[in-house]
């Protein structure tokens, strides 16, 4: 499948890619590879924007997520998920250690919660 671009993803696809460029400066690889099914990517969407009203704080919701990636074994997810960790100040060592699967402290004990909804 290929990974579209505002241009290329199927016209009911477009506004959520848009949104996102606004948003973000740029469109995610993901959106794009769901915007061939826009409802795949309408469902993402959902789901993310779930998670922001959760609680949890945008720190608690990148360990959840990276956790998620993890456990999915999604290599690329895993990458992203903790760049954008580190860009919002999460310790390298607590992103190495929730990548080598370590738990010790409430940041690092979250994702034995994801793990188990996984």
């Amino acid at each position: 499948m290929p990974v579209n671009t505002i241009e290329t993803a199927p016209e009911a696809a477009r506004p959520a890619l848009q949104s996102a460029e606004k948003m973000l400066g740029f469109v995610p690889n993901l959106y794009g590879l769901f915007s061939n099914n826009p409802v795949t990517l309408d469902a993402y969407l959902y789901l993310s924007k779930a998670l922001e009203k959760s609680g949890l704080n945008a720190l608690e919701q990148q360990v959840v997520l990276l956790t998620g990636s993890i456990e999915n074994g999604c290599e690329y997810c895993v990458a992203a998920h903790s760049a954008i960790a580190g860009m919002m100040k999460l310790p390298e060592s607590v992103v190495q250690a929730l990548r080598n699967r370590q738990r010790s402290d409430r940041l690092v004990q979250m994702p034995s919660c994801a793990s188990a909804v996984t």
